[in-house]
């Protein structure tokens, strides 16, 4: 009974630990038929998020539904995983536009100190608001990006 219990307890602490994993870089991330990726639509996943791994954001632009992100990035040589973590919540601007807030979470920092580039591109269909067009604020942008759709 003994043997069973701690079995059970060890298969319950290892689910947690790698939940909390995951937890770093928010949710899973869903296919996306237009674009490479996906953003991912979860104000637990962007509250996480990690400050300490944040990516120089390089450029960014929108062709029809999909963003493209440049990046660069210290420290990394191992695989870089990265997403796109949007807040649920919508907040709109004095122009009575729809503004959400985006990080671009990177997984796989290591104490190597090489440069990193990369380029993604998300499909932001998900991060329609009301009318037209949709103010993006991607931490580490200088400035806001308008979601023509």
């Amino acid at each position: 009974m003994n043997y069973i219990l701690k079995i059970t307890s060890l298969c319950i602490f290892l689910l947690c630990a790698c939940g909390e994993k995951e937890l770093l870089c928010g949710e899973k991330e869903l296919p996306s038929e237009k674009c490479q990726r996906s953003v991912i639509v979860s104000s637990r996943g962007f509250e996480k998020a990690k400050d300490d791994a944040e990516p120089r954001i390089r450029d960014v632009s929108i062709i029809g539904d999909c963003m493209n992100i440049e990046y660069s990035h210290g420290g990394g040589c191992k695989d870089l995983k990265t997403k796109l973590l949007a807040s649920e919540n919508t907040t709109q601007n004095t122009l009575e536009m729809s503004r959400r807030d985006l990080k671009l979470c990177l997984d796989g920092k290591d104490n190597c100190e090489a440069l990193v580039s990369g380029k993604e591109e998300f499909d932001i269909t998900v991060l329609r608001g009301d009318g037209n067009s949709t103010l993006l604020r991607l931490h580490g942008w200088n400035s806001d990006i308008l979601y023509t759709h």
